[in-house]
């Protein structure tokens, strides 16, 4: 299984195994079931960011923020080849974000620009995951954004974090276990 994979299903892994035993059209099988759980794991992370998007700016629709953030990670996946654990680093980059405009009392995030500070929260968990990365000016035509704003952006999206961009092995694995263990029960729809 590829790292993508948040959930290590039990239960997936064993229907798997059977099915490669019996011979069936186990590729297939096994493209799909991973293919499923890569779904549900998306989910949960797109649950979970607009969670505390919807927190952080009273008055937001948690229907149309979650179907958006829902609609960027797959976009992310398909030009970025995001994995789920740079799912997770952002949404510990964003907690932060959040928690840090709280006790500097300063007002960052509104309804205009939640977009731009999901992408920025990505972009600086791509870069803190992986060896090679790809420059700004390749994450402004990508999402057809102005570098300069893009620039803009991610530097005041680093003084708000004081900088603070390294994800605790604790809270990595928290916050890993909150998006594999997730139930849909409260996915707005």
């Amino acid at each position: 299984m590829t790292g993508s994979i948040c959930c290590a299903n039990k239960d997936s892994n064993s229907k798997n195994e059977n099915s490669e035993i019996s011979g069936s059209s186990s590729n297939s099988i096994i493209s799909n079931s991973t293919e499923i759980i890569e779904i549900y794991c998306m989910q949960s992370l797109s649950w979970q960011l607009s969670k505390i998007f919807e927190d952080a700016v009273p008055g937001m629709s948690s229907a149309i923020l979650f179907a958006s953030i829902s609609h960027f990670i797959e976009f992310m996946q398909k030009k970025e080849d995001l994995l789920m654990e740079e799912g997770v680093i952002a949404v510990e980059l964003l907690k932060r974000l959040v928690q840090k405009q709280q006790f500097k009392k300063v007002n960052l995030i509104s309804m205009k620009n939640t977009g731009m500070i999901l992408t920025i929260a990505f972009i600086l968990a791509l870069k803190l995951s992986r060896d090679q990365m790809n420059m700004n000016s390749h994450f402004a035509k990508v999402f057809n954004i102005p570098i300069v704003d893009l620039n803009l952006s991610e530097i005041s999206f680093l003084k708000i974090v004081d900088f603070q961009l390294w994800v605790n092995d604790d809270y990595f694995s928290q916050s890993f276990e909150e998006v594999s263990e997730f139930e849909d029960v409260n996915i707005p729809l």
